[in-house]
């Protein structure tokens, strides 16, 4: 569901029950992008929901593709994600820590920021 306003210039989504918006950053390690989703208070970015995404420095992987993090608190962020537009489905998959982990194309652009994350 797409909540029509924004916060800080960032679309507003709802993610379980929470509004949050998506924060884009790079992997400190390798520079590859760290997607989360920041809940929202009063048009306002507050704390992390959830980490989308999880880094696979000895996997090869394009610089538009992001490997999601898919079990424990993340069960259904793969499908979350890919109903809102934000990653394509799979298109192929990491085997890492007896995990198969999705790789997919980043979908949108939008407040892809630079700042390292770790």
């Amino acid at each position: 569901m797409l909540i029509h306003c924004t916060a800080e210039g960032k679309r507003v989504r709802h993610y379980g029950h929470a509004d949050v918006v998506l924060s884009f950053t790079r992997y400190l390690r390798n520079g590859r992008i760290c997607l989360r989703l920041m809940a929202v208070e009063n048009g306002v970015e507050t704390e992390p929901v959830a980490v989308c995404t999880v880094n696979l420095p000895n996997v090869p992987m394009r610089a538009d593709e992001v490997a999601i993090k898919t079990w424990s608190e993340n069960i259904g962020m793969l499908g979350w994600l890919m109903d809102q537009g934000v990653v394509s489905e799979p298109l192929h998959y990491a085997y890492f820590a007896n995990v198969f982990i999705p790789v997919c194309s980043l979908l949108i652009r939008e407040d892809l920021v630079i700042e390292p994350h770790d």
